[in-house]
């Protein structure tokens, strides 16, 4: 039988022999992913002959979606197994630029 060691911080479990010389980070077993959507729209328009406005619009975290930490997973905890806070994503923002080519 073999024996195995217990990685709170990491969340992973790895053999107590292992050859690795650093430890294996799981970290999309009890955790989504980032899931973000961002847009960018963008638009030439023809001015004169040798002027061109150039327009851009960026939409970042388009959906407004929270992003959730993995659940408490310390067994000492009285938490355990509760989703008690959010990753530090970002709120949805949008930033217009404009610019003139001459």
């Amino acid at each position: 039988m073999r024996m195995y060691e217990f990685d709170p911080a990491p969340r992973c479990w790895l053999p107590a022999n292992s050859p690795l010389p650093h430890r294996v980070i799981v970290t999309v077993v009890r955790a989504d992913g980032i899931n973000q959507w961002n847009a960018n729209l963008r638009r030439d328009i023809s001015l004169k002959e040798r002027m061109r406005l150039d327009l851009r619009l960026d939409a970042l975290n388009l959906q407004n979606r929270s992003q959730f930490n993995p659940p408490e997973m310390s067994p000492y905890s009285t938490n355990l197994g509760k989703i008690t806070s959010q990753t530090s994503s970002l709120n949805r923002f949008y930033q217009i630029q404009a610019r003139v080519q001459f």
